[in-house]
């Protein structure tokens, strides 16, 4: 019996469990992942380009001696024991029950802060559950911006992206309530994070499966423009960081201080750098010297960053290859997934966060497996 709902404990640990020390995270989710005997280890070409980055890393290590490459190091290890495992068929179920669980658990919380915002009582979870910088940035600022108890925006609006995706995916097959019912709290959940990159892909995701199919859902078309038409300046006034994207475009402050830092990333790597620096990256630990061991806030300058541009090379062709595998599994919403999340990395933090990285790890092997199983 407990090796048939191991997979449900290890995506539920997977997905609770805080980042804020994110060592700690890796290494507890390794050892569960490695003990597992629903999870099977195979050679994949995807590992290939990930002993590259871990190669790099290393490298930056030794030769600068800083503490931010050893747990860049420690972050490849864990991508790539993630890139080597896949879980078993059967456990499709479980995966799947795993997720909604969450998102009904994450829900209701992202529903309390909301209710009970700028109260101290989350700032008694700093250290635990949220770093300083996340909870000022989130549930004490502007906002609120809730996460629950995820570690960061990030973590959350992920989690309720993933759910509505598959969601999704299951509504194209048969339509039903229980289905409808998570598409509901999985969307107004994303909302109340309100990061804005994330609240768009998952409103493009909708988008899609209405116009995918738009015969079978022409009455919940309607009533959702006939909600957006007549709420619309109730929606911006209640979601800040929306009304913010509205009057200022992709403009806002948050964007405006990322440019800021992408160009301090250009400068260090490609113009105030040697040939090797350039080539290789001068890694987080000497951007951290200069600037802070901040978050570029970027997947695509992290990489430029840490690994140069043999890493962003190396990037390119990872990408291009996965994607022509995933279009071969012929899933659509499994292609949506991964363009989605490849699009949205641009801006934010996806590849770089661990948990986003376990929970792509999840979903990828969700959608892998469905074909295989009779969705009820």
């Amino acid at each position: 019996m407990i090796s048939k709902i191991s997979i449900f404990f290890l995506v539920t640990i997977g997905f609770i469990f805080p980042t804020v020390s994110f060592p700690l995270y890796t290494l507890l989710i390794t050892l569960l992942i490695l003990t597992q005997k629903k999870i099977k280890f195979n050679y994949k070409l995807n590992a290939v380009f990930i002993v590259f980055f871990l190669i790099i890393s290393i490298f930056h290590f030794f030769i600068n001696n800083y503490i931010e490459d050893l747990n860049e190091s420690l972050r490849m290890v864990f991508v790539l024991i993630l890139v080597l495992s896949a879980i078993k068929e059967d456990s499709y179920n479980n995966t799947l029950l795993s997720i909604r669980l969450v998102s009904i658990l994450l829900f209701i919380t992202v529903l309390f802060q909301w209710i009970y915002a700028y109260s101290d009582f989350w700032s008694k979870f700093i250290g635990v559950l949220y770093s300083e910088n996340h909870y000022e940035a989130g549930l004490n600022k502007i906002a609120p911006r809730a996460m629950g108890f995820m570690s960061n925006i990030i973590e959350a609006g992920f989690l309720f992206f993933i759910s509505i995706i598959v969601t999704l995916n299951r509504l194209s097959k048969k339509q039903n309530k229980v289905d409808l019912f998570f598409l509901l709290i999985s969307l107004l959940g994303l909302l109340l994070t309100q990061s804005k990159t994330l609240i768009i892909i998952g409103l493009i995701s909708i988008v899609a499966y209405l116009i995918l199919h738009w015969k079978s859902n022409k009455l919940m078309i309607l009533t959702i423009l006939t909600g957006i038409f007549y709420f619309r300046m109730f929606i911006l006034e209640t979601f800040s960081q929306l009304e913010r994207l509205k009057d200022d475009g992709i403009q806002t402050s948050s964007f405006d201080a990322r440019k800021v830092l992408w160009k301090n990333v250009v400068e260090s790597n490609l113009y105030n750098s040697n040939w090797l620096e350039k080539i290789f990256g001068i890694g987080r630990g000497g951007f951290a010297q200069i600037y802070g061991d901040i978050t570029l806030d970027s997947d695509f300058f992290y990489i430029l960053n840490q690994f140069g541009l043999f890493g962003i090379f190396i990037a390119i062709i990872f990408i291009s290859i996965n994607f022509y595998f995933i279009i071969n599994l012929k899933n659509l919403y499994y292609v949506l997934f991964f363009f989605l999340c490849i699009i949205s990395s641009l801006f934010i933090d996806l590849f770089t966060n661990v948990k986003v990285i376990f929970m792509i790890f999840i979903t990828s092997n969700l959608f892998k497996n469905e074909s295989r199983i009779y969705l009820r």
